[in-house]
């Protein structure tokens, strides 16, 4: 989570601060009332935890995960679900076309978090990486999985430019 005093540095009054603050937490559930069982990190980190509040980027992470034709909703893109498909892989299914093919976020979820752990690095120090956005993006590819993760994270760090 980003210090009050470097999101101070940006002109942000207490209210915003706070506001982007509260976006990193996280409520733990009591894991012996959960009758659901993950089949990925993603799921385990939405069963174990309540990530409503949490946004990183354009990714808002979901109170509880849902059933989805290919496997099991856990964040929203925007208004797109992302899904950890029943292989493992995380990709983002276009809410306006649901015959659209997928557009591929990473492969699988241990992937997808060490990208988007090095996004909030990004985020923390977002003076640094202003500008940096395409090399942002190849390093968060490249933890993805790969250059088919590129679209994905190319709209994630569209912020930088």
């Amino acid at each position: 989570m980003p210090s009050r005093e470097v999101l101070a540095d940006y002109g942000l009054n207490d209210e915003e601060i706070e506001d982007i603050q509260n976006s990193f937490r996280y409520i733990s559930r009591d894991a012996n009332k959960v009758s659901f069982k993950p089949a990925s990190e993603l799921e385990r980190m939405i069963v174990d935890n309540d990530c409503s509040a949490l946004t990183i980027s354009q990714v808002q992470f979901l109170d509880w995960p849902k059933k989805h034709r290919n496997g099991t909703v856990v964040a929203h893109w925007e208004a797109d679900q992302i899904v950890v498909l029943q292989s493992g892989t995380v990709v983002a299914f276009d809410h306006a076309n649901l015959d659209a093919p997928p557009v591929l976020c990473a492969k699988n979820s241990e992937s997808f978090f060490d990208a988007l752990a090095f996004l909030i690095e990004v985020i923390s120090n977002k003076l640094v990486w202003r500008g940096r956005a395409m090399e942002v993006a190849e390093i968060c590819t490249r933890k993805a999985g790969g250059g088919v993760y590129r679209d994905f994270f190319e709209s994630l760090c569209a912020f930088l430019q």
